[in-house]
């Protein structure tokens, strides 16, 4: 393996163990001085072995140490810290990392960045630290705002169950969204009578769920497709192509390139920070200034999760953002044996992977893992981009494309209703090891068969020649 093949497997590997042991706050990450140790010391003895790999190793030694002194100071941010014990806290007060979002039981849930905590006699204090909120309203709270919540802890300590809230200040970016999307929000009432579909369109568009949805996010879970029902790289994509199109088309490649940057961020700005979308937008904005190469993809997502830990530590406590990251680092693992199979297999395999990294994190949270997603996963992606497309045209042209949108709607209903009823195709954990064991051997011997079929081919060339000489030549004498 060469150092580049090492390089590009290490960071593919190593960035989903970061954003684990982050999202679980994990005291492994504690320990700056004792990992600069280590990894001195191992950085060292390699350079011993290999002397001739002095700055490859050297690079390689300070950028694992650069991402893991970033991680553990987003989870030292993270993690929660009060001036007073839990029992006698009755109100938190903080900002609000990202949108708040709509349960099944019409409470809202919050994630709220702590600045102070009150006690009931009054006495209030410093407070730091990310915490969940459950609050029972139905009202909208964009990212950014300031307000104080009223409530008790639970038992574990880890959610703050709210009562009355007072809301302090909202930012101005924030007062244009919530002001934006309620106008939005009102003309898709106005121009899709059906239910489904506005639910459905309202979660694409806006990033925002209304009760109608939660049918549709029970079925995406129960089919294990629940990732084309939230806001995350797909969508976004949809965005910057329709971006590049655009600009490219009318100012040239050159300037087309880095001008295609002002609609995907924009909507980024608009649905707000979700952390897959900003890890989406890190990504494509690293590849305008980048070749594009196999190794640029790497170095983007290398330079995408540095920028995030330390920019937007607390979007590393969501399972959005965890889910973004290890699925795309099993595209791209997928990408370094590409040239081992052929090249119809190549979709194939990167949908493989995807959903093959994030089945352990789906069988710790619900126990199962629905093996029928590589099947119905791709189908349902494609619908949801068409379901944007007509949501689009029917929120600025009007009601012509809504009957479009609730084709798309009802035929997403009935693939992931098939989906969810593959029971049979659900894995437990020792399941998925025998699964994953399957599909490695698989590709092993499809790599094994393409050299053998490639040697095959050299012998056959190396013992056999011809010459062959045009009709037209004739020797002169």
């Amino acid at each position: 393996m060469n150092g580049t093949r090492f390089a590009n497997l290490s960071i593919a590997l190593l960035l989903p163990v970061f954003f684990y042991l982050s999202y679980i706050s994990s005291d492994l990450l504690f320990y700056p001085v004792l990992a600069a140790m280590v990894l001195g010391g191992c950085g060292f003895l390699w350079v011993l072995i290999r002397p001739d790999l002095k700055k490859t190793i050297c690079l390689f030694v300070s950028s694992f140490y650069l991402g893991y002194a970033l991680f553990g100071f987003a989870t030292t941010s993270n993690r929660a810290w009060f001036c007073f014990p839990k029992e006698r806290i009755v109100a938190l007060s903080g900002n609000l990392v990202e949108d708040s979002s709509l349960t099944e039981t019409d409470k809202q849930l919050l994630r709220l960045s702590l600045t102070r905590c009150t006690t009931r006699d009054g006495s209030f204090g410093s407070a730091r630290g990310t915490i969940a909120v459950l609050c029972p309203l139905k009202d909208f709270f964009v990212s950014g705002s300031s307000l104080s919540v009223k409530g008790t802890f639970s038992q574990d300590g880890s959610l703050f169950f709210g009562e009355r809230y007072q809301i302090e200040h909202i930012t101005r970016l924030g007062y244009i969204r919530q002001m934006y999307m309620t106008r939005l929000e009102n003309r898709l009432f106005a121009v899709m009578p059906d239910s489904r579909s506005r639910s459905l369109s309202m979660m694409l568009l806006l990033g925002r769920s209304s009760d109608d949805a939660f049918p549709l996010k029970k079925l995406g879970m129960e089919s294990g497709c629940a990732f084309i029902l939230a806001l995350s790289g797909m969508h976004l994509q949809f965005f910057s192509v329709f971006s590049s199109f655009l600009f490219i088309g009318l100012l040239g490649k050159r300037r087309g390139k880095f001008c295609s940057l002002l609609i995907p961020v924009a909507f980024v700005l608009f649905v707000g920070p979700k952390p897959s979308l900003i890890r989406a937008l890190g990504m494509y904005g690293c590849s305008r200034f980048l070749q594009k190469n196999p190794r640029s993809l790497f170095l983007c997502f290398w330079v995408t999760a540095m920028c995030q830990a330390l920019l937007f530590p607390q979007s590393l406590q969501s399972m959005g953002c965890l889910l973004s990251y290890v699925s795309f680092s099993g595209l791209l693992c997928s990408s370094l044996l590409w040239g081992y199979c052929p090249p119809y297999f190549k979709n194939l395999i990167s949908s493989l992977f995807a959903i093959v990294c994030t089945a352990p994190i789906c069988l710790q949270v619900t126990g199962k893992w629905q093996l029928s997603s590589i099947i119905v996963g791709p189908l349902a992606s494609a619908l949801v981009a068409l379901d944007m497309f007509f949501s689009l045209l029917t929120l600025f042209f009007g009601v012509w494309f809504s009957p479009f949108a609730a084709w798309c709607c009802t035929e997403l209903f009935t693939l992931l209703e098939f989906g969810s009823n593959l029971v049979r195709f659900s894995l437990l954990l020792k399941e998925y090891y025998v699964y994953l064991a399957a599909m490695l051997t698989c590709l092993a011997s499809i790599g094994y068969a393409k050299r053998a079929l490639q040697r095959k081919r050299r012998r056959s060339y190396e013992l056999e020649f011809c010459i062959r000489f045009p009709d037209s030549y004739r020797e002169t004498t």
